[in-house]
């Protein structure tokens, strides 16, 4: 064996056998189809199936209600070939037929995706073998030599697991832990001295559809707890703004001494930086595009939490 030889790019085939056809059979009963539309549908599904049945034998979990492609007036209307992954998001499975050199990809599929597969399926239909995977596409067509090996959507999808998911918090779904900043960061009401009250509460400064969450860090050997806010704010590109920032809770006026606040990149390299001085709250901006990862690290002293995002 030479020991220089590159290793070959882990592929994986399918079998389509009857539970495959007959998917595709469901969706073929579709009014108003034309014969070109139908066809797309019937390879969308036959890859669609592919990468579901690959998906659970590495041992996800695939919602086949949550996709576009699951909904019949969206397949209708459109070009989709996606599979929901809980806890994850939605996956692209775009068809190449044989003889095909590239991969085409829709426009309506280049966003609200967490990766794209390359399913090819053979000249009879009764085999499908998902080529590569990317995180992300930005052209029309995407060259085979293009695609990179499924090593890497393992790779990425274990990332995605142990992430939150920012595209997820545009559909109102967060995990557990994270609050709504009144919930968190509004004080009590106040009682002064001459009997009468005041209500001092914390303002949001989100406006245009931002979406924001904060969650409760207790930094346990410091015992000492912030509330980390992050805050998305949609583009009119494909870039989303983020806001982090770190306030003290309870009766608490000031961050401790020292805290400090730090965006890490995927590589776990700090990026940007800010440190508490006497101050009420720090806070960092920067933007990202859809499937970029990063890390917020809140340390204090020997003491750190972090916490990984994926957008």
């Amino acid at each position: 064996m030479n020991a220089n030889r590159m290793k070959e790019p882990l592929t994986f085939s399918v079998p389509l056998a009857r539970e495959a056809k007959r998917r595709v059979q469901e969706r073929l009963k579709q009014k108003h189809l034309t014969d070109r539309h139908a066809r797309q549908v019937y390879v969308n599904a036959l890859s669609t199936y592919a990468v579901e049945y690959y998906l659970e034998c590495m041992g996800f979990e695939v919602d086949r209600t949550g996709s576009d492609s699951a909904d019949r007036v969206i397949r209708e209307f459109t070009d989709v070939a996606d599979v929901m992954v809980r806890s994850i998001g939605k996956f692209e499975c775009r068809p190449v037929l044989a003889g095909d050199r590239a991969v085409s990809v829709p426009l309506e599929v280049r966003c609200d995706r967490q990766g794209y597969f390359a399913v090819q399926l053979n000249a009879d239909f009764t085999e499908a073998t998902i080529l590569g995977f990317l995180k992300k596409v930005t052209a029309a067509e995407v060259p085979l030599e293009e695609w990179r090996s499924l090593d890497d959507f393992l790779q990425y999808a274990s990332h995605l697991e142990s992430s939150h998911q920012l595209s997820q918090w545009l559909h109102h779904v967060f995990e557990a832990g994270w609050e709504t900043a009144e919930a968190v960061l509004s004080p009590p009401r106040m009682v002064w001295r001459s009997g009468s009250t005041a209500a001092v509460s914390w303002r949001s400064p989100t406006s245009g559809g931002a979406i924001e969450r904060v969650k409760r860090l207790k930094l346990e050997r410091a015992e000492d707890e912030v509330a980390l806010l992050v805050r998305l704010s949609p583009k009119l590109d494909a870039e989303m703004g983020i806001g982090v920032e770190v306030y003290p809770t309870g009766d608490r006026t000031y961050l401790p001494q020292d805290l400090k606040l730090m965006v890490l990149d995927e590589d776990g390299i700090a990026v940007m930086q800010a440190e508490a001085r006497s101050t009420k709250n720090i806070q960092l901006k920067f933007s990202g595009e859809p499937g970029e990862g990063f890390s917020i690290k809140v340390a204090l002293g020997e003491t750190s939490i972090t916490e990984a995002f994926t957008i």
